[in-house]
């Protein structure tokens, strides 16, 4: 068993539980977190997070005192390490508050989006609390006849929830993401210079290191997006598998040596066809977004209603104006519907279209650029494993008309910037 002396103002040994006490607290915080939910009642959001609230600011004084001091050279060393910021001094603030004066002020507001191809039209806001809360199948109901007006016969919607400090308005969010990943970097940062041979704190650890809330996208936590299918008078709450693998911007430099190089649509090309058909013809709509200062992002989803689709491609729009995006490359999975039935296209579902109408899948790449131009290849995903055909179809890029196209409103984003 590894054992530490310090010095302060006696001799003691660490035991090889001392941390034990830190993260079981830790793992009760990040476990009444997990259960806070868009679909609880305020009731149930406001208790578990009052008790993450309470469990989160014990860590400290359990280990204090497992440590035995404040002024333990270890704590002090990690804790102005980890410990400071804007986060951690609205968290402490929150739990005195909890502990001493009144549970939490949580609110709760909605955002409702509707989206075709082109558009993203805002149909539905409004703030929740404890005096005015409202189901939310009440509000799918509510909301009907605003789907309705939209004329089609499939409706895609998202909606956005954010989990406030009711009076301040305050979006909680990103305050309690960082402190989540503060607390577990500070604890880990403890045991990995103590290295206590402890079973039960080893598996507390582990369990601490898998809560995925400052992981995950906020897309994934509190964006839900709905179909709602006119004919049938249903919804359906999609659902997402993977989105954002990587969500930070890294240098292109780093990718010259593997797959871009000097073409770095080319390669993007040539080394999605190649996942393609390892996968069987399978693959996650993919995005790639190029900087000006020569750096990059890669976002990749998987969904199960086309309103997700229709959201990230909005959001990389947005992005396209607050941000000095040089270039766009997108790859995805399309249905190509023959001539023959095009006629009856509009009076079916997405869904009757798929069974009906006996589409073509084919893979498809764009590239849009900030001077407006754009290039687009499609691939016959019966064909696109034959190195003829895609050495034939990349010399004979083939121009597809992207208004009214899913990929419309990034094409419309690099306009809005030029003008």
């Amino acid at each position: 068993m590894k054992v530490e002396a310090y010095e302060n103002n006696s001799q003691f040994l660490l035991q090889r539980d001392v941390l034990r006490p830190a993260f079981l607290k830790c793992y009760n915080a990040f476990s009444a977190l997990e259960k806070l939910s868009t679909y609880n009642s305020f009731y149930d959001n406001i208790s578990n997070f009052d008790n993450f609230l309470i469990e989160y600011r014990s860590i400290t004084s359990v280990l204090q005192k497992s440590l035995g001091s404040k002024d333990h050279p270890i704590y002090i060393k990690y804790r102005g390490q980890f410990l400071i910021g804007e986060s951690c001094k609205w968290l402490k603030d929150s739990r005195n508050e909890v502990d001493h004066e009144h549970p939490f002020n949580l609110g709760k507001s909605l955002t409702i989006k509707v989206y075709t191809p082109s558009t993203a039209t805002l149909v539905y806001t409004r703030d929740f609390d404890l005096e005015n809360e409202k189901p939310f199948n009440s509000i799918l109901q509510e909301i009907k006849d605003t789907l309705l007006s939209f004329h089609q016969l499939d409706v895609y919607f998202s909606c956005h929830f954010q989990f406030t400090e009711n009076k301040k308005k305050i979006d909680i969010y990103p305050l309690v993401k960082e402190g989540v990943s503060k607390m577990r970097s500070f604890l880990e940062a403890i045991y990995n210079e103590i290295k206590p041979e402890d079973k039960i704190t080893e598996e507390l650890k582990g369990k601490v290191s898998k809560v995925a809330f400052d992981k995950l996208p906020e897309d994934m936590l509190f964006i839900h997006d709905y179909a709602y299918n006119v004919k049938k008078d249903s919804f359906t709450r999609g659902e997402i598998a993977t989105i954002c693998l990587s969500n930070e911007r890294f240098p292109v430099k780093n990718l010259q040596k593997t797959s871009f190089g000097n073409n770095p649509f080319l390669h993007f090309m040539i080394s999605h066809i190649m996942i393609y058909n390892m996968q069987k013809h399978e693959l996650m709509p993919t995005f790639f977004i190029l900087y000006k200062d020569n750096t990059c992002r890669i976002t990749s989803c998987t969904f199960s209603v086309k309103t997700t689709l229709y959201r990230i491609i909005n959001k990389i729009a947005d992005e396209v104006i607050r941000e000095n995006v040089k270039e766009v490359y997108i790859v995805s999975e399309q249905y190509v519907y023959p001539h023959s039935k095009i006629n009856n296209f509009v009076e079916k579902t997405y869904e009757e279209r798929v069974t009906d109408l006996n589409p073509k899948t084919v893979l498809s790449f764009y590239k849009l650029k900030d001077d407006m131009s754009t290039t687009s290849y499609i691939f016959d995903s019966s064909e696109i494993d034959k190195k003829e055909y895609v050495k034939k179809t990349l010399e004979n890029k083939e121009h597809v008309s992207i208004e009214n196209s899913f990929i419309s409103p990034i094409y419309n984003a690099f306009k809005e910037r030029l003008q």
